[in-house]
């Protein structure tokens, strides 16, 4: 059976003698080469194995030859909301590139004023989007999509909402955690899909309580930390 190290060398105190001739015996030598083999880790072991206890690696720890990120932890950077009435495509089948808010310079990411993302540092982040869908004075059916883009290109899936009420907010958020490189840029986009009419877009709540501003949309930028 596995034993810690103070058991292992108990056990070849006991078993493995230095100084006395004729002491050990097979069966001794083998209990103590069983339990050795029992409380090791084996590098080649394709079943699952346990460790128990605590475990400091000195070295980086690799899974199938990829770093792994350990004591991973996220680290909000950059938050950021739009003041906007509105945000709204021109026409169905034509896609907005949302913004959110003024621009401004997080730790190791940019904010433009068109609400282009910009990494500035090399690293794994996690941004997270909230958008407020709606409508107003509409009718038919309205079908609103959105969707995230790095370097232009869509990553994740596409997020939707079907709206049939004239005055309808429907709050939909997406998130997505991606290894960045500096000068990679992410996006947002929406678009009025051609299945359904021609209306829809982002529109803010102003509260009647004094409250802060419900906005078209927020962001917020987290770098992924740990060690590897």
């Amino acid at each position: 059976m596995a034993q810690d190290k103070a058991a292992l060398a108990a056990l070849i105190n006991s078993n493995l003698p230095d100084n006395t001739t004729g002491q050990i015996t097979p069966q001794k030598h083998r209990e103590v080469s069983t339990q050795v083999m029992d409380s090791a880790v084996n590098t080649v072991e394709t079943g699952a194995q346990s460790v128990a206890g605590l475990v400091d690696f000195t070295g980086g720890l690799q899974s199938g030859g990829a770093d792994v990120i350990t004591g991973a932890r996220e680290v909000e950077v950059l938050r950021a909301a739009s003041t906007a009435a509105s945000q709204a495509p021109s026409a169905v089948g034509t896609p907005l590139q949302i913004e959110f808010g003024a621009a401004q310079v997080g730790i190791g990411v940019s904010l433009s004023v068109a609400g282009a993302i910009t990494c500035t540092e090399t690293g794994n982040y996690a941004l997270r989007f909230k958008l407020q869908k709606g409508r107003t004075g509409a009718s038919g059916t309205s079908i609103l999509m959105s969707r995230i883009l790095v370097n232009g290109s869509q990553v994740g899936i596409s997020s939707a909402a079907r709206m049939t009420s004239a005055e309808a907010i429907y709050i939909v958020e997406s998130r997505v955690a991606a290894s960045l490189t500096a000068g990679d840029v992410v996006t947002l986009q929406i678009i009025r899909d051609s299945a359904g009419a021609n209306f829809g877009g982002l529109y803010s709540v102003a509260s009647s309580h004094g409250w802060n501003l419900a906005p078209t949309a927020l962001l917020v930028v987290s770098r992924i930390e740990g060690d590897v």
